[in-house]
């Protein structure tokens, strides 16, 4: 005797909907660990993409907050209403869904490049963190999947499990969605950094003229900006040489934009004076 289904029991299958649900929730999640490394003089500090668009402080100063990066967020959320929304057209679900974390995949990389190149011009550097290399893949499979169902290979209600067991079929369409999502890929990563030049910052000395690091007269031990004491021994700060700015200039000329050399006088690339 077969055992009886129990009738209440809803009948759940991991459909191309349900698995871009859920993997937009993950890349939602994702917005609030840690993504980027930030290293200048020996000390790092992490930020997540939601802590950048809210403001944070970073090395003692506040910076102020970045909104665009609160689309990291926003899109995904997105994504899952447009998917739970019954009065959208199959086709257009797709299309949007395609659309979305492509451009969602387009402003991390953008994000993360525009972030390097900030760091050069301060002469510190950034890494990325899981939650930034694990967005990038999750969308990467967000886009095969919309893929798949934009080109008819898969509906939005297709079951995943029973498509990918039968070899052949799956096999096909994965090569053809794989080879569109490598071609894609590759333009993004051009296209993301030529934007990332064109707006990166025209003039970068606030952040070149970092105070010089501090440290104690007797013990020898580091003082933060805005210590009045030395935390290890209770020497007073007065007693410590007193902070000097590295004046490198700006890092990019006011004018045409050119990267400048640290120390130079004049731009090499239209000759406007820098000090």
């Amino acid at each position: 005797m077969e055992p009886r289904q129990n009738a209440n029991m809803p009948d759940i299958k991991l459909t191309a909907r349900n698995a871009l649900r859920i993997l937009s929730i993950v890349c939602a999640l994702l917005t609030f660990l840690p993504a980027f490394r930030i290293s200048v003089m020996g000390q790092s500090f992490k930020f997540s993409a939601m802590k950048i668009a809210v403001g944070s402080e970073f090395y003692g100063v506040e910076l102020d907050p970045s909104p665009l990066w609160a689309l990291t967020l926003l899109i995904p959320i997105g994504i899952i209403v447009v998917l739970t929304l019954k009065a959208i057209e199959r086709k257009k679900e797709s299309i949007i869904a395609l659309a979305a974390s492509g451009l969602d995949f387009l402003l991390w990389i953008i994000f993360h490049a525009g972030m390097k190149d900030k760091a050069e011009g301060a002469f510190s550097e950034v890494d990325g963190l899981f939650a930034y290399g694990f967005s990038i893949f999750l969308l990467l499979i967000m886009i095969a999947a919309s893929l798949l169902v934009f080109l008819g290979k898969v509906q939005m209600d297709t079951d995943l499990i029973e498509f990918f067991s039968d070899g052949d079929v799956a096999k096909k369409a994965i090569n053809q969605v794989s080879s569109a999502v490598g071609k894609a890929s590759d333009r993004v990563s051009k296209l993301a950094g030529e934007i990332s030049a064109n707006t990166a910052p025209k003039n970068n000395a606030p952040m070149n003229n970092a105070p010089a690091e501090r440290k104690c007269a007797v013990c020898g031990a580091v003082l933060k900006p805005g210590n009045q004491f030395c935390t290890s021994c209770g020497t007073p700060a007065s007693q410590a040489p007193e902070e000097e700015y590295y004046d490198e200039g700006p890092a990019f000329c006011p004018t045409c934009g050119k990267k400048i050399t640290p120390g130079a006088d004049f731009c090499t690339g239209c000759g406007t004076r820098l000090r």
